[in-house]
């Protein structure tokens, strides 16, 4: 039974990945969460008409190697503004404002 790329990927979405834990009727996800660029192999094989294909690529309308569409997109964090007591001059204590008595120190030799 030959099945078009569309039926085969109907077909694989039928049923929810083992390895990436898609639900049914979403593709694949890689680790990062974007959509993968094939179906799972333990996904495609509970296929009985896909089981003696090596692979099964993500149709392009499923927009492989995007985020996708239907996860709510995370907030951005900013930082927070600097507190009384951020140090403009320099983050280096030994190159800090120049009353700094560790600034005119030499370490010994």
């Amino acid at each position: 039974m030959d099945l078009t790329p569309d039926q085969a990927a109907l077909a694989v979405e039928h049923h929810d990945c083992p390895n990436c834990d898609a639900p049914a009727g979403s593709a694949c996800r890689t680790r990062g969460g974007k959509t993968a660029a094939k179906y799972h192999t333990p996904r495609f094989v509970l296929v009985p008409a896909l089981r003696e294909e090596l692979e099964i690529p993500v149709p392009a309308d499923r927009h492989p190697a995007q985020e996708p569409t239907h996860l709510a997109p995370q907030p951005q964090r900013r930082p927070a503004p600097p507190g009384p007591d951020h140090r403009h001059d320099s983050a280096h204590p030994r190159r800090a404002a120049p009353g700094n008595t560790l600034a005119n120190r030499r370490s010994p030799t």
